[in-house]
């Protein structure tokens, strides 16, 4: 009879231990789309360093800008990947802030033209495929004010800026199309595309960040260091093994790994010390307010509207940090 009851109250005192410890937290979801600039989120997934910081994440993918901007826009996120420029577009500068410079293109976006088109002069009149509502439209802007050309002169064909743009450009239903890596250095390679236009000849005009809701950076600060933290980690994993690191990020890309080896050469993936410089908190004017300014000059020119953007300082909590 004691040894029962003995059993009982020992059974009833973890059942009351295990019932007293705290809930894990929900996961941060953060959204992005493929784009090799965001593979070091997933690469820290992969090799458990975001597990080691103990950051509740939930990384979700989305096959277009579109789709993740949906997302975002009904409260489905709490962060996202995307450029500063779709940001804007996107009016989602009341709510978002921006946290950290994942990259920033210099040739990874570009057009591609069919065969024999040589040059981007040569699309006048020509059907262009282009996610409208995605960086696309911006990148063929500026090509086409780079070329001294009118938007009237060319026909926009709105599709998704991967799988769309290399089935319309394979099946040649469209001239050319606004893309960006891998399925740019894809169409070159394997449909014989030509290159057009690139952001090489708009350099530091695309610059890709991570954004969270303010209502994260308010209640849950410490769980998006962790996300950073976790994300540095894996960029020093990538810099001193950049051949496992590869192989793994393509994996998700579902590409070769020399495909999204070239891919890297069009990006530059900044590190804790270049982000301090770019936000301003090295003794450095904030880099991000020039090319703002020029954005938002072409948003109000072309008289769209947008939500300005802010900034979110989690970096000086990182000092010390490598990667």
């Amino acid at each position: 009879m004691k040894a029962g009851l003995s059993t009982l109250l020992t059974f009833l005192g973890m059942a009351a231990l295990f019932g007293c410890e705290a809930p894990r937290p929900e996961p941060l979801r953060i959204g992005y789309i493929d784009w090799p600039g965001y593979e070091i989120l997933y690469l820290a997934q992969q090799k458990s360093f975001l597990q080691q910081e103990k950051a509740p994440v939930l990384l979700k993918d989305f096959t277009s800008f579109s789709d993740l901007l949906k997302a975002l826009q009904v409260g489905r996120l709490d962060g996202a990947a995307m450029s500063i420029n779709e940001m804007l577009l996107s009016r989602l500068g009341k709510d978002y802030r921006v946290v950290f410079v994942l990259d920033v293109s210099h040739g990874a976006d570009g057009i591609v033209g069919q065969q024999p088109i040589r040059s981007f002069k040569e699309l006048k009149r020509k059907r262009i495929g282009v996610e409208l509502k995605g960086l696309g439209g911006y990148v063929l802007t500026r090509a086409l004010q780079k070329a001294g050309m009118d938007a009237s002169e060319i026909t926009r064909i709105n599709m998704t800026a991967t799988i769309e743009a290399y089935s319309a450009f394979m099946d040649k239903e469209v001239d050319a199309v606004v893309t960006f890596e891998p399925v740019l250095s894809r169409l070159i390679a394997e449909q014989r595309g030509n290159l057009l236009f690139t952001s090489r000849e708009i350099p530091d005009e695309i610059i890709n960040v991570l954004i969270f809701h303010v209502d994260a950076l308010k209640n849950r600060r410490q769980d998006c260091l962790k996300v950073l933290q976790g994300y540095l980690k894996a960029r020093e994993f990538w810099k001193k093994e950049p051949e496992d690191a590869v192989n793994i990020m393509a994996r998700r890309e579902r590409i070769p790994p020399d495909y999204f080896r070239t891919s890297l050469n069009g990006l530059l993936i900044p590190d804790l010390s270049t982000n301090l410089t770019y936000f301003g908190l090295a003794d450095t004017e904030n880099y991000f307010l020039e090319t703002l300014r020029n954005f938002q000059g072409f948003m109000e020119e072309n008289r769209l509207p947008y939500e300005p953007v802010y900034f979110e300082n989690l970096l000086t909590d990182l000092k010390g940090v490598k990667g």
